[in-house]
């Protein structure tokens, strides 16, 4: 076998000078490691170790069986740091490594004790206390492909009794050579990988100085403030913001060093227009949409019409152009309520037929489960289980809005009042949707999905702050712990005969609970009941943005009246606007499901979009019942379904539930448009059978 020359045994191994471990079995170069002088405590002399013996002795042969034959090393030139080479101990005594079989417990920085063994890759020391091990030596013995981890166990054990041997040695040479050698220097490649994929402490005694002469930042791979470097983490399209970039179009009207001159100089005065907003990702977003229609729709004089469009905005101030705005918003705010303030849909019918003609579109029992509906209450049983997996979990919940785990407490946290752990919670209100792009993005299939509330892409950090975390409950056993379910009575005393019905809901510490309940007749639309309510649980948030409820209107509210059921025949137009009365209040769920039920029965075709989760509010199973969310199915099938707001845009032509409203949705408008669209179906003569 090839034996290694004393040339190369002198000159240290490139690896190790770079501040990596070296990760071939046998290598020619010398892994001695040479410290700066630094004063090292005295020990007592039986605690020794026997790689401190001094240099003019020789240690003496152990009584250890031999192990296994390898290939013994030249014996190296007698220098300071080659003279206590273990390579050059173990060839003096013919192969026997003094220390292997044994074990000894190495204390390891901040842990409290480390057994290492030869087996293992770690310092096959005898019992007595020595110097923590360095870095390399956890290096060689961790690191996949390392030569601790690769080369037989005698070999291991004497590249690891080098690193002590050298740490526990005086210098060899002078002090201003390791700014020579500093990884800063010369750093190897494989360094580099190493130090970036491994976060590997430094193991040091208390009250000692360390002697690595590799700085700390670059060896554990760590930043400089301290904190713990896994590597270099580069931004994903996950958690990236818009960048000022042309979005790609199919045919591109100029090439990309043009667009992007003209994109900055139209960005730049967005930015001085809009600053009494403020926000950046806005002027991204108005600046690389209008680029990008500019780059569809007047391709052909995409230069010309770009170049006027930023010469007319710079003739422009803030002010005149706030007032453009805010009159170009109102002028198609007007357009808009003048199409919602279209009369009720004219079907050619009177009321009766219309009422005759909705026992066709009554949905199948098998259709309702299918949507997700319970027909019938759950057992005792099941909800003795949920109860008992409630008490089992002890109030921990998942968020519905940024899936953080927290507690909740019932009754508030005796400590400090909070209804919830977890702090604030930070998440996107908006859906997530197909961010629409034309050219080679259909090629490739390469749609990203946007949140519809600020256009980032999904995984993105959130942009709406709450005060607390929120969940909501699904499973029927658990909705009915928290208060029963029960059946529609039977129609003994009169009743109306169709309603259309609407809830909004709010996060309690129960969950999602009823916080306003609208119905109104069907077909006229006229109001028969409609307040807020008064939830089971403590608020944790009334979700204003959906369920248009604010916390004065809440706190104020007056106790609620029933009206007997309204008997006009005129027909009212779906978004009429509310009444300027406020709302009155219901002192529960309990009380505003018994109320609901003096107009409903068993015979009473119920109205309502996606209404599963408003007869799940209500703890209410009823199976006369029309959706429009089965009646209007999603071209995909399910589970995807069409929203009530795309529903009444496409077959009324009304615009409702405008995202980012600040009123937030109105019941009365859904339940009236829910029942509009039913009318709409009986028009066409079209059965859901």
């Amino acid at each position: 076998m090839f034996r290694p020359l004393p040339l190369w045994s002198n000159i240290p191994c490139p690896a190790i000078k770079s501040g990596s471990a070296c990760s071939l079995p046998h290598c020619l170069f010398s892994h001695a490691v040479i410290p700066p002088p630094t004063a090292i405590p005295s020990l007592p002399s039986q605690a020794l170790p026997s790689t401190q013996l001094p240099a003019n002795k020789e240690p003496s042969p152990s009584p250890t069986p031999r192990p296994p034959a390898t290939p013994n090393p030249t014996p190296a030139q007698p220098t300071v740091s080659a003279a206590k080479d273990p390579r050059v101990i173990a060839s003096a005594n013919n192969g026997a490594t003094p220390f292997a079989g044994k074990k000894r417990r190495v204390a390891m920085g901040d842990e409290d004790s480390y057994t290492s063994s030869s087996s293992d890759g770690g310092v096959p020391l005898n019992g007595d206390p020595a110097p923590p091990a360095v870095k390399k030596a956890r290096i060689n013995a961790e690191c996949p492909g390392s030569a601790a981890t690769v080369a037989p166990k005698s070999k291991s054990a004497l590249k690891t009794h080098a690193k002590v041997n050298a740490r526990t040695s005086p210098p060899a040479s002078k002090p201003n050579t390791q700014a020579k050698d500093s990884p800063k220097n010369r750093t190897h490649p494989k360094a580099r990988a190493e130090d970036t994929t491994k976060n590997v402490p430094v193991p040091q005694r208390a009250g000692e100085a360390s002697t690595n002469t590799t700085p700390q930042s670059l060896v554990t791979g760590s930043t400089s403030s301290g904190a713990p470097k896994t590597g270099i983490v580069k931004p994903t399209a996950s958690d990236k913001p818009l960048s000022l970039n042309p979005r790609l179009v199919a045919r591109a009207p100029a090439n990309h060093d043009i667009r992007l001159k003209l994109l900055t100089l139209l960005h730049k005065e967005y930015v001085r227009l809009h600053e009494y907003k403020g926000d950046e990702q806005l002027m991204l977003r108005y600046a690389l949409d209008e680029e990008e229609t500019f780059a569809i729709h007047k391709r052909l004089i995409y230069t010309s019409a770009m170049k006027m469009r930023i010469v007319k905005m710079s003739k422009t101030t803030p002010e005149e152009y706030r007032k453009s705005v805010e009159e170009e918003a109102k002028a198609k705010q007007q357009k808009s309520g003048d199409e919602n303030m279209a009369p009720a849909l004219s079907t050619g019918k009177t009321i009766q037929e219309e009422l005759n003609e909705l026992r066709s579109l009554i949905s199948s029992s098998n259709m309702l489960q299918t949507y997700g509906y319970i027909l019938d209450p759950p057992t005792e049983k099941e909800i003795k289980l949920s109860l008992d997996g409630l008490k089992s979990a002890g109030g921990w919940e998942q968020c519905d809005r940024c899936t953080t785990r927290f507690q909740v407490y019932q009754g508030r946290r005796e400590s400090d009042g909070e209804l919830a752990s977890g702090g604030k919670c930070i998440f996107h209100w908006g859906r997530l949707v197909f961010l629409q792009r034309t050219g080679s993005a259909y090629q490739d299939n390469a749609r990203e999905k946007v949140y519809s509330c600020c256009r980032r892409v999904a995984g993105g950090p959130g942009c709406a702050t709450a005060e607390n975390h929120v969940f909501k409950v699904s499973e029927a056993k658990r909705l009915a712990a928290s208060w029963p379910f029960v059946r529609t009575p039977s129609p003994a005393n009169p009743t109306a005969d169709t309603i259309c019905v609407d809830c909004e809901m709010c996060y309690t510490t129960r969950g999602m609970e009823l916080i306003r309940i609208t119905a109104t007749a069907f077909p006229t639309g006229a109001i028969v009941m409609d307040a807020l309510v008064r939830p089971f649980g403590e608020i944790l948030d009334l979700n204003t943005r959906f369920s248009g409820v604010r916390p004065l209107e809440f706190t104020s509210a007056q106790p609620f009246t029933p009206q007997p059921y309204p008997t006009t025949t005129t027909l009212i137009s779906p978004c009429s606007p509310a009444p300027s009365t406020p709302l009155c209040i219901i002192s529960s769920p309990f009380v505003a499901r018994d109320l609901l039920l003096t107009y409903v029965n068993t015979e009473t075709p119920l109205i309502g979009h996606a209404l599963e989760n408003d007869l799940n509010a209500l703890r209410l199973c009823h199976k006369s019942v029309i959706d429009t969310a089965i009646l209007f199915p999603h071209n995909r099938g399910m589970p995807a379904r069409n929203k009530l707001k795309y529903l009444v845009d496409v077959h009324l032509g009304r615009r409702i539930q405008v995202e980012g409203a600040a009123d937030g949705h109105d019941s009365a408008v859904d339940a009236r448009c829910a029942g509009e669209l039913v009318r709409y179906k009986i028009a066409r003569g079209v059965s859901t059978r």
